[in-house]
């Protein structure tokens, strides 16, 4: 990760994934969620822990079609 991110920043974005997968989890209504941006938390977070791991969801994650389609 840069090196000026702050942990607040990081502890912040980690939350943020967190609520989404508690939702999700709980099948709540995702209105009102910026699905795109979370999935891009999602992936920068992802490739700060493990870049190796973040090109392969990468390569075979369906997620951005589905949001793209907006069923």
């Amino acid at each position: 990760m840069p090196a000026n991110t702050e942990h607040k920043g990081i502890y912040s974005r980690v939350n943020n994934v967190l609520d989404l997968r508690n939702r999700i989890f709980h099948q709540e209504p995702l209105l009102g969620f910026n699905l795109s941006g979370n999935y891009s938390e999602i992936m920068q977070l992802l490739k700060w822990i493990c870049p190796e791991t973040q090109a392969w969801v990468k390569e075979n994650c369906s997620v951005p079609r589905f949001i793209r389609s907006k069923p």
